[in-house]
């Protein structure tokens, strides 16, 4: 039966029907949902990524306090074995130094595993204006100041025995036996320019060592003096 202008068409029971696996709106306009994916939440998969993340997470923070921790072990440590020395108005260690305190023991691991190294440098040619540092191999980035021009009155070498030794603000230093222990000179020439070398020795229990070095127009020999530390 058909209805009135006003009435309801049983034909139009929904504003979209699907024709042919489209779907058409009111307006005729064709929207296609072929091949459309049902999305899923894979709940326990979420729970899973949460807590690897967590766990990354922990590791960090557990890994920064680590480090943390052992920056003030070696800090700590450092601290303790320096002086001050109002002759030559700075710090210094007053003993070995060149190591990771955090994982070195210096009072159970020190005297067995190092040696002392008594230094001594000659100039052979020409004149030096710089500064000398020594440090071991597997710290090259931590050195001690053997010498400095700025800092000595008067020339930088003095006259000892017919040689031109240089004014050493500290001798003796300690090596660790499975070290290298590496001197540096570095000069300076002129305002802006430096030229560098650096000379290793290998410790020993006794005796002593040797070898020549250039920076520049300086030829220097550097000779080591090597001791067993005396407790």
């Amino acid at each position: 039966m058909a209805n009135g202008g006003d009435g309801f068409d049983s034909g139009r029971c929904s504003s979209v029907a699907a024709v042919d696996g489209y779907e058409h709106d009111d307006d005729g306009e064709v929207e296609d949902c072929v091949d459309l994916e049902p999305f899923f939440f894979d709940e326990a998969e979420a729970i899973a990524d949460h807590e690897r993340q967590t766990r990354r997470e922990q590791e960090e923070a557990h890994k920064k306090e680590l480090r943390v921790s052992a920056a003030k072990a070696n800090k700590a440590v450092r601290d303790a074995i320096r002086d001050y020395d109002p002759k030559q108005g700075g710090e210094y260690y007053n003993r070995f130094f060149l190591a990771d305190f955090s994982v070195f023991d210096i009072n159970e691991e020190f005297v067995k595993d190092a040696v002392e190294a008594t230094l001594a440098i000659e100039v052979l040619q020409g004149e030096f204006y710089g500064k000398i540092t020594a440090c071991t191999s597997s710290i090259p980035s931590s050195s001690i100041l053997l010498h400095d021009s700025s800092k000595v009155a008067g020339n930088c070498a003095m006259i000892c025995g017919g040689k031109r030794v240089i004014k050493l603000l500290r001798r003796v230093v300690a090596v660790c036996l499975k070290e290298k222990l590496q001197v540096t000179p570095v000069a300076q020439i002129g305002t802006d320019v430096q030229c560098e070398g650096t000379i290793a020795f290998t410790p020993s229990l006794h005796g002593g060592d040797k070898g020549e070095i250039s920076v520049g127009a300086t030829k220097m020999v550097v000779e080591v003096t090597w001791s067993v530390i005396d407790i």
